[in-house]
């Protein structure tokens, strides 16, 4: 919970290293560990009657037995008033976690201390113990140097998995209308006399650095003529300057009208790190979206 919550972990390969076998072996290890609380007995056992697991078996079983489990904790989230995010998901599963943990004590409480199972971590660290005390100083430096290979390549594939090489930074700005049905920017906008059509702009950074970004709006009076774009007037609409950490998104509103005149018109939402150029076009914008609105009396 602390590899999600606190600031100082959330955004360390921690968080993954602790979030990959919280959530796809604790929760499946608990659930087998409930429907089989003994503990498995040795294969010339004269009692058949045994249903207990070997340590392989647990082990297998409780990777499909997570996604069994969190599939439906993802679900509910969805549909909870909150949606599927980190701070929803996790709470669900630390009360699964816990609830497991109570009934898992319940059913090996009304077992016999022989017959509850146990990892034998006793029998795990005896042959360790011995190779690293026992044998020639040859045989215990070649233990040590086989067990020091072992831990580094596991910790390799671990970090591997627990922190996948970054891509390309980027930046986002897209459009959503707030007013109508329209698919921006598929779409021309239709505004008749007075109406008017709002957008909400939405810039994402992902740049993995703090951005001070420029959002020019620029209204362009254009004609098109066999799918040719011709700019017949343009001026300066609007401007905006957010700053965005990693990771942060800016919306804001921004109303489209006719401005008392009729035609063709593409609306140019232009976004730039930093300041403006010199001379701001379409063409030199690190990321641009465009609408044409068509207006009529």
């Amino acid at each position: 919970m602390a590899a999600v919550a606190v600031p100082v972990l959330r955004d360390t390969p921690v968080r993954a290293l602790v979030g990959v076998p919280f959530v796809l072996f604790v929760p499946g290890y608990l659930v087998v560990s409930a429907l089989f609380p003994e503990r498995a007995e040795p294969e010339d056992s004269p009692d058949e009657s045994d249903h207990g697991l070997s340590n392989l078996a647990r082990f297998a079983l409780s990777f499909p037995a997570s996604v069994m489990v969190v599939a439906p904790l993802a679900l509910l989230a969805v549909f909870s008033p909150w949606g599927l995010e980190v701070s929803t998901v996790v709470p669900l599963l630390v009360a699964f976690v816990g609830g497991m943990v109570v009934l898992i004590d319940r059913r090996r409480a009304a077992l016999s201390p022989d017959e509850r199972f146990r990892l034998p971590i006793d029998r795990w660290i005896e042959p360790v113990i011995t190779g690293l005390t026992t044998g020639t100083t040859t045989d215990r430096a070649l233990n040590v140097l086989l067990g020091l290979s072992v831990l580094l390549a596991t910790s390799a594939v671990v970090y591997g998995v627990a922190v996948p090489p970054a891509g390309e930074p980027f930046s986002e700005l897209y459009l959503t209308p707030v007013t109508s049905d329209s698919q921006v920017p598929d779409a021309t906008i239709h505004l008749n006399g007075g109406e008017t059509e709002t957008l909400q702009m939405t810039v994402r950074n992902r740049e993995r650095d703090h951005v001070r970004y420029t959002l020019l709006i620029v209204r362009q009076r254009v004609s098109i003529s066999n799918d040719s774009i011709t700019v017949l007037r343009s001026n300066v609409s609007d401007q905006y300057r957010p700053s965005l950490k990693h990771n942060e998104t800016w919306t804001e509103n921004y109303t489209i009208s006719s401005y008392g005149q009729t035609g063709l018109f593409r609306v140019g939402f232009l976004l730039y790190r930093d300041d403006l150029p010199v001379d701001p076009t379409i063409e030199n914008a690190y990321r641009q979206n465009n609408v044409f609105v068509n207006t009529t009396v």
